[in-house]
């Protein structure tokens, strides 16, 4: 009797076992073959062309994997709680997973915590504020953002090797707000200071933070913000007419854009013989740009203005690789909910006009911007 008792038990925790066992591989497994999951990619002003790149790598993997993507059709966020409202507009109407760049770093490990308790999370372009994340349910997919902004801070020395003591530096940046312009801005600093740069002026198209920051890191100089929300472009025309500078530092692809039409308002001033601004001339007669500009761009169209030498140089990200690899680890977490998400760090090139049509960086545009 004892012995037939003992067969049974091992008998029911063999089964027990096994059903552990199985219930975990259907855990892991079973979502590998279903393919109707959505996947919500919510970013500011989706219909720019800034974000060409990124959709196309985004899409690209959708289509890899087998996925839906909903690139949400956004404009211009009037802050974070009209963004954060988008993504959880996304999961309550069946998102599986959410693709975002916040615009906004502090103050968010709350929601994090929360929304990545309800869909799958990437964030792409820069870190934010979290909780520790022992469980992986997020990961972040962005550039070293310091190392490009050291990047472009060494492009600015190498055309300046007798140091910047007699040059005027001035700085736009679309936002304040994330680590991501506060990394940049840090490796700017940590590589102009070794020269004594001259920083004048930062021009800070939007958001509401990074005032402490910036002056903490260059005493005396000015700070400009949007308040009023004018066009970009009338800010830095007005801050450049009365405070010109003979470096412009950007650090994203829409401030870029519009520091690179400045010129164009330049040229026009020049041909109606305004008196608004200083000319630069070549030994052509040509008007030429009054100040360098140097930069992150990922639009075609700030390619093209490097291309024509309104920029110096610009620093490329490879937006197409974050958007893919976003959506690829995305679908990965939702096949596999044991595996941890783990965080990734896309390339970045330096692009000048000594470079840009060179083989490798041909290639390496063609490939990132499709």
């Amino acid at each position: 009797m004892a012995k037939n008792r003992s067969r049974i038990i091992l008998a029911v925790i063999a089964a027990l076992i096994l059903s552990i066992v199985i219930s975990t591989y259907a855990l892991v497994k079973s979502s590998a073959e279903n393919e109707d999951y959505t996947i919500s990619v919510v970013v500011e002003d989706s219909q720019s062309e800034r974000w060409n790149s990124f959709r196309l790598g985004a899409e690209s993997a959708a289509t890899d994997r087998g996925v839906m993507i909903d690139f949400v059709n956004t404009s211009g966020f009037s802050g974070a709680e009209e963004e954060l409202s988008i993504i959880d507009k996304q999961i309550q109407n069946g998102a599986d997973a959410i693709v975002t760049e916040l615009i906004k770093s502090g103050g968010t490990a709350d929601y994090i915590k929360d929304i990545s308790g309800k869909a799958v999370l990437a964030l792409t372009g820069t870190g934010v504020e979290t909780d520790v994340d022992i469980e992986g349910k997020f990961a972040t997919i962005a550039p070293d953002n310091y190392q490009i902004g050291r990047a472009l801070g060494n492009e600015v020395l190498l055309r300046h090797q007798t140091g910047l003591s007699d040059l005027r530096i001035g700085i736009v940046a679309k936002r304040m707000d994330t680590y991501s312009s506060v990394d940049k801005v840090t490796g700017i600093f940590d590589t102009l200071d070794v020269q004594n740069g001259n920083v004048n002026w930062c021009i800070i198209l939007g958001g509401e933070d990074g005032d402490d920051f910036l002056k903490n890191r260059a005493e005396g100089m000015q700070i400009f913000r949007n308040d009023l929300q004018e066009a970009n472009l009338s800010l830095i025309k007005k801050i450049y007419r009365d405070n010109p500078v003979d470096i412009i530092v950007a650090l994203d692809d829409d401030s870029l854009q519009a520091a690179a039409e400045l010129f164009g308002e330049i040229e026009n001033a020049y041909e109606a013989n305004s008196t608004a601004y200083t000319y630069k001339l070549g030994e052509n007669g040509k008007l030429l740009p009054s100040y360098e500009l140097y930069g992150e761009g990922t639009s075609i169209r700030n390619i093209s203005y490097l291309d024509r030498g309104r920029i110096i140089s610009m620093i490329v990200p490879n937006e197409f690789s974050m958007g893919y690899i976003a959506v690829e680890k995305a679908v990965s977490k939702l096949d596999h909910k044991l595996t941890s998400m783990k965080d990734d760090i896309v390339e970045y090139r330096v692009i000048n006009q000594e470079n840009m049509f060179k083989d490798d960086i041909q290639k390496y545009l063609f490939t990132t911007m499709q």
